[in-house]
């Protein structure tokens, strides 16, 4: 089984009780997530990160867009585009 690897990149959040916080978004890129196991292998690791950081996964495939349990999955070019 090939190892789990996701992106996690953190950028300046706001102020906090005077405190600077950082934010952290993961991601996970994929080029299709049609077959039920490539979703369930790049939906579960996201799944379990236990933290209220924004999780987005990154596929060229239109069909399987949406918000699963707080985790986005966007199209990559519409993803690009609006960055």
């Amino acid at each position: 089984m090939p190892p789990k690897i996701l992106q996690c990149v953190q950028h300046p959040g706001g102020v906090r009780r005077g405190f600077a916080q950082r934010v952290s978004t993961y991601f996970q890129v994929t080029a299709d997530m049609t077959a039920e196991e490539t979703f369930a292998r790049e939906i579960v690791p996201l799944r379990n990160i236990r933290d209220n950081n924004e999780k987005i996964i990154l596929t060229l495939d239109k069909v399987t867009l949406g918000n699963y349990d707080g985790i986005r999955i966007i199209h990559l070019l519409d993803w690009l585009l609006t960055q």
